[in-house]
């Protein structure tokens, strides 16, 4: 599929979800939601948007790099909802991988259900900027860490499908901006460990060449679909519910939002922008009900899909594409290679509780 103006368009001027569509399809009683990058701009807004729909005894994890700004996030949602169940901060920085390691420990040893999580964390780069794990920062947080952190959360989402017969969801934040992702072919090929795909992009070197930073947001989203996609095709299926998987994974478009994801664009740029999106952008709460939409709606219609404007869509003509299917492949199997190198829990889950790929749908 490519998405021209008035496709986008046609998306960017669906009407946001309805909050009484949301309460209807919710079933979100005692349940656990956790959301990252939860202090701001649509993670914010999605943590409140289930605040609403999560009735006490529930519990939200607000996922923050910063404690300082998750505790006043935590304080807005309670202020906007009067939300009553049990609201947590929990700090991770995902541009450092052994501080995902210590979250997701923590996770494990604190043993709870996990039904719902949003995996919203994104950077917006200017400049070329390393991670401590040698990555550009970005593509790290989107296209590393966040499988990171989906994976070994994952088994406990298994194990609270198995004791509490649910079916939780993993929503993985994308972008329509996946459509018009450029990158040079030669990266799709490029040949072993020391040269894979996620490594050549997240050097120094490539990002050096001219644009490739500018570039860089569209195809951090586009490597959040192969995820999505890799992932949705290995996960194993309910026996009592056909084809259904034990876990529901989508990842979403929330269409141009009004939040702060800009703010680091210099002033000129920045002023064009806030024009724009005060003329066809969606609120950050109207966005994020899309977000929430993804785990609450018809799990049927929605497992392994792009989602824009509420509604499945066809993936980019790439993503679709032997040669995308071929990157797929190799980009999973190169997230598997660097996760193991600093945390060994990944592979075990991936042996124990993930399947042979299955043909995407």
């Amino acid at each position: 599929m490519k998405v021209g103006l008035a496709g986008w368009w046609q998306t960017q001027s669906t009407p946001a979800i309805p909050r009484a569509t949301l309460n209807a399809a919710a079933d979100l009683g005692g349940k656990t939601v956790l959301v990252l990058g939860a202090n701001a701009g649509l993670g914010l807004e999605a943590a409140a948007n289930f605040a609403r729909l999560v009735p006490a005894p529930g519990r939200i994890i607000l996922a923050c790099r910063s404690a300082e700004r998750g505790e006043k996030a935590l304080a807005h949602v309670k202020t906007t909802t009067g939300y009553e169940g049990k609201l947590e901060v929990w700090q991770v920085d995902l541009c450092e991988l052994a501080s995902v390691v210590r979250f997701a420990d923590r996770f494990d040893a604190d043993g709870g259900r996990l039904d719902v999580l949003v995996a919203n964390a994104a950077i917006m780069p200017q400049v070329y900027h390393a991670t401590k794990d040698g990555f550009e920062e970005s593509l790290q947080v989107a296209a590393i860490a966040t499988p990171h952190v989906i994976l070994r959360l994952l088994p406990a989402m298994l194990r609270t499908a198995a004791e509490h017969k649910t079916l939780p969801r993993i929503v993985v934040v994308s972008s329509d901006g996946h459509y018009w992702a450029q990158i040079d072919e030669r990266v799709w090929d490029a040949p072993g460990p020391d040269a894979g795909i996620l490594r050549t992009l997240g050097s120094a070197a490539y990002c050096a060449q001219k644009g490739a930073i500018f570039a860089r947001y569209s195809i951090t989203k586009l490597l959040n679909v192969f995820f999505m996609r890799a992932l949705a095709a290995r996960l194993p299926a309910d026996p009592g519910s056909g084809p259904v998987p034990r876990v529901v994974v989508n990842a979403v478009h929330p269409g141009m939002c009004i939040t702060d994801i800009f703010a680091k664009f210099p002033l000129p740029v920045r002023a064009l922008i806030r024009g724009a999106q005060r003329l066809v952008a969606y609120t950050a709460d109207e966005g994020a009900r899309f977000l929430v939409w993804a785990a609450v709606g018809d799990a049927a219609a929605l497992r392994g899909q792009y989602i824009g404007g509420g509604r499945p869509q066809e993936s980019s003509d790439f993503v679709l594409s032997e040669r995308g299917q071929r990157a797929q492949e190799s980009l999973w199997a190169e997230v598997l290679d660097i996760l193991g190198d600093v945390d060994p829990k990944v592979l075990s889950i991936v042996r124990e509780y993930l399947e042979e790929p299955k043909q995407h749908a």
